[in-house]
């Protein structure tokens, strides 16, 4: 191990409170010797600080005191040593944009977190969450993206998705695109630019206006709470469905920060690596292939939906946004007994149905749909099995519990099917829902189908089957996994702590 390899050891070993005093003595000695290493260590005290919201800040000539989590008072010396060698210096200044939290965050070149006004960033993999304090708003950089902080109030986006929420429309956030020109009136709103093709602005409560980029005199549209827009050249509206769930909204950020902390991406990488292992596995369908926008791990074509974020930060989901958004593929498999599992982040869909999966042979005895119906609840349909002892014939199985109160949030979903024992079982985030039986003991068939969009008839038709949102990991298996599978896939693979 190198020598600098050995200082930023002591100094991780010292930010969680595991330093021995002789660690702390030889860290306080590298510090007072080596500016370079002092420059680093302060760097990254003030991220961890700005992350943790925890620190008291202490006058210039006095020794820093800090409420940081695991900080034993043994190490205050090293804080009193900093402080001393900047002399009348701040040591964390605050700033009037600063980093807040952090989850992966992974920058294409250098990021200073202590005075972000000014400065140009490419956020390559993660989550930023920023505070910008005169206008009172917190804002969530989701990776890829590409953006610079104005002002005080104002970020430029060339590239990738921010969520706001403004707490004060006095005081304003304002969102410049390549396409629009965005101004806050106290709201919360998000804001997506796919680079050189269109900027899109989602508004979920509240007002913004948009006008035409570089133009203050040009004419203000108003949007309100629901409502979307598309704009390319000239600023040119086009009315869209509001896609709350695939934007990550401040509230998520704690409990995705928790789950990093927790080792939750080691968990998860973990699970997939012995459920891979598993003889019964049918296929594992991923997203992380470079060539993700052209096909799927299974070598069916991705037409429309594109590759982003996943789950964790550096890790890829497909996402759905467009009425012809879908990916093909064939397990090719027959089955009696059948267990699906998949994570999904669902936007709500004004009309229809949100298709999961779909084989293309419907009419054909054994033949698979699994969808999410307008009301939240799973259905699970084998062609030719019904609900058994139903009020209504020709019922097809459906869950209990809507899905409503999971938009917005990565949720794991799973539907096991056993021909001989004649019932369908249905989960989400690892919890028995409920267990319907049926009537006819069918084997699945998995022939051609997709994921995504089904069958995309135009909008208003009632068999109009879409997903808006984003899918993470498509999983099939030929063995009825038990509760107990199911729960230890959900808690390891989850984001969330």
């Amino acid at each position: 191990m190198t020598a600098r390899a050995l200082h930023l050891e002591w100094m991780s070993q010292y930010a969680e409170g595991t330093a021995t005093p002789e660690i702390a003595r030889q860290l306080e000695s590298v510090l007072r010797d080596d500016p370079e290493f002092r420059a680093i260590f302060i760097e990254y005290l003030n991220v961890d600080l700005a992350l943790s919201s925890s620190a008291v800040l202490s006058p210039p000539t006095i020794v820093p005191v800090f409420s940081w989590r695991k900080l034993s008072a043994r190490f205050l010396p090293i804080a009193a040593a900093i402080a001393l060698i900047l002399g009348s210096t701040w040591l964390f200044p605050r700033a009037q944009v600063r980093l807040q939290r952090s989850v992966g965050a992974e920058f294409v070149s250098a990021f200073s977190s202590r005075e972000l006004i000014g400065q140009s960033a490419e956020l390559k993999a993660g989550l930023i969450e920023l505070n910008f304090n005169q206008a009172e708003a917190v804002v969530v950089i989701e990776a890829p993206a590409r953006f610079r902080i104005e002002d005080a109030k104002t970020i430029r986006l060339e590239s990738g998705r921010v969520t706001a929420h403004v707490r004060d429309g006095r005081r304003g956030l304002r969102v410049l695109t390549p396409h629009a020109d965005v101004h806050d009136l106290g709201t919360r709103f998000a804001v997506e630019v796919r680079e050189g093709q269109r900027s899109e602005v989602h508004v979920f409560d509240g007002k913004v206006e948009t006008s035409a980029p570089g133009e203050a005199s040009a004419p203000r549209d108003l949007l309100t709470a629901n409502q979307a827009r598309r704009f390319v050249a000239e600023h040119v509206p086009e009315e869209r469905d509001v896609r709350s769930g695939t934007f990550v909204q401040p509230e998520e950020m704690k409990a995705l920060v928790a789950g990093m902390k927790a080792g939750q991406v080691g968990r998860a990488l973990d699970a997939e690596a012995s459920l891979k292992q598993d003889a019964a596995l049918v296929g594992w369908v991923g997203f992380e292939t470079q060539s993700g926008e052209a096909q799927t791990e299974l070598g069916g074509a991705v037409i429309g939906a594109r590759r982003v974020q996943g789950r964790f930060p550096g890790q890829h989901a497909l996402e759905f946004v467009d009425r012809d958004d879908h990916a093909r593929l064939d397990f090719n498999a027959v089955a009696r007994e059948l267990t699906l599992l998949t994570w999904v982040r669902l936007d709500r869909v004004p009309e229809g149905i949100s298709s999961i999966y779909h084989t293309d042979n419907w009419n054909t005895p054994g033949q698979v749909h699994w969808m999410v119906l307008n009301n939240g609840q799973m259905r699970f349909a084998v062609f030719g099995s019904r609900v058994s002892n139903s009020p209504q014939p020709g019922e097809w199985p459906e869950s209990r519990v809507p899905l409503l109160g999971e938009l917005g949030r990565w949720v794991h979903l799973a539907a096991v099917y056993e021909a001989d024992r004649r019932q369908v079982s249905f989960y989400a985030n690892g919890r028995l829902d409920s267990v319907v039986a049926t009537t006819e003991s069918l084997p699945a068939v998995l022939g051609p189908g997709q994921i995504g969009n089904w069958n995309r008839k135009p909008a208003g038709d009632a068999s109009t089957r879409r997903f808006s949102g984003r899918m993470d990991e498509f999983i099939v298996l030929s063995r009825a996994l038990d509760a107990d599978e199911i729960k230890h896939h959900f808690e390891a693979g989850t984001p969330y702590r």
